[in-house]
């Protein structure tokens, strides 16, 4: 081992251009490793962008549920209270068309049943007046 290292030694001693294409060569190997690194670190930091793109779109999609969900919800209670509204309309509409509702108001305004005598019966041909 220590003769081959010493006729290395030797061997660069006597052949100075090998070793300066040695030393091209070690540096071109470490542009290359380098240049695998950068990629490599750029690779993974869009790695790390493309996730964080995905979380942010994953939370803005939820997001949107949420408010849908939340409008849906104001939604249905305003659609039970117009229920409720509609029903307490018919339920009025109800009682003032009632016939004894109707009739009370005429009274108190003063109208009452016509008389046997304010009946007019109609019959093809002839006209009689009631009893």
């Amino acid at each position: 081992m220590l003769i081959a290292k010493k006729a290395a030694g030797i061997y660069e001693q006597k052949f100075p251009c090998y070793d300066r294409q040695r030393q091209r060569k070690l540096i071109q190997e470490r542009k290359e490793k380098n240049a695998r690194a950068a990629i490599l670190k750029t690779a993974a930091l869009g790695a790390v962008f493309l996730i964080a793109l995905t979380a942010l779109s994953l939370i803005n999609h939820f997001m949107a549920i949420v408010r849908v969900n939340y409008e849906i919800g104001r939604a249905t209670r305003e659609l039970q209270a117009l229920q409720e509204r509609q029903r307490h309309l018919k339920l009025e509409i109800a009682s003032l068309l009632s016939p004894d509702r109707l009739e009370k108001a005429g009274r108190e305004i003063g109208l009452q049943y016509p008389d046997q005598s304010q009946f007019l019966i109609l019959t093809a041909g002839t006209l009689e007046v009631g009893n």
